[in-house]
């Protein structure tokens, strides 16, 4: 009895698998861009702002929206693609890390230089206006937690993406 052909390529794990958990997570980072796209479009224009504050035209958050809907179906389209495993989707994706990773890698330095300036900032700004309050002292705490939060979202996640379609 003659064997079928095996349709795994000599030198590559079958990672099929992992590529639909993967399109699955592309089709959750998604649903977070529509859901800002939704906060942007529908809800953050009917905030009221405190006086004295710009005001911003309508428009402005319908442009924002639009571009979260067009991140989403990015993410959409190629989650598909992974779940169907396709190679065009793992080179959409490469790209898409590295970039994001890039990115990620300069915004961390970034917000490890400045906020601890923005924080003494504001301190001063608040010591000014209200003297008698007392200092919450809270620096560190802040710094720390917002650059562990965007090393894991900025730094972490790409890294992920990337070496998993990078690998054979």
């Amino acid at each position: 009895m003659a064997s079928l052909p095996s349709t795994a390529v000599p030198g590559y794990k079958d990672r099929r698998g992992w590529l639909v958990a993967f399109g699955i997570f592309e089709f959750l980072i998604a649903t977070f861009f529509l859901l800002l796209a939704v906060t942007m479009a529908v809800i953050v224009p009917r905030v009221p702002m405190p006086s004295g504050q710009p005001v911003f035209p309508p428009a402005f958050f319908l442009v924002i929206a639009g571009f979260y809907v067009a991140v989403a179906a990015v993410f959409i389209a190629v989650g598909i693609g992974s779940i169907l495993a396709r190679n065009w989707a793992r080179i959409v994706m490469i790209a898409i890390s590295s970039l994001w990773l890039a990115f990620g890698v300069l915004g961390t330095i970034s917000s490890a230089v400045l906020m601890p300036m923005i924080l003494r900032q504001q301190e001063a700004i608040l010591r000014q206006s209200h003297p008698e309050a007392q200092p919450l002292n809270l620096g560190v705490s802040v710094i720390f937690v917002v650059i562990a939060f965007q090393a894991l979202l900025m730094l972490a996640v790409p890294l992920i993406f990337l070496l998993f379609y990078v690998g054979k």
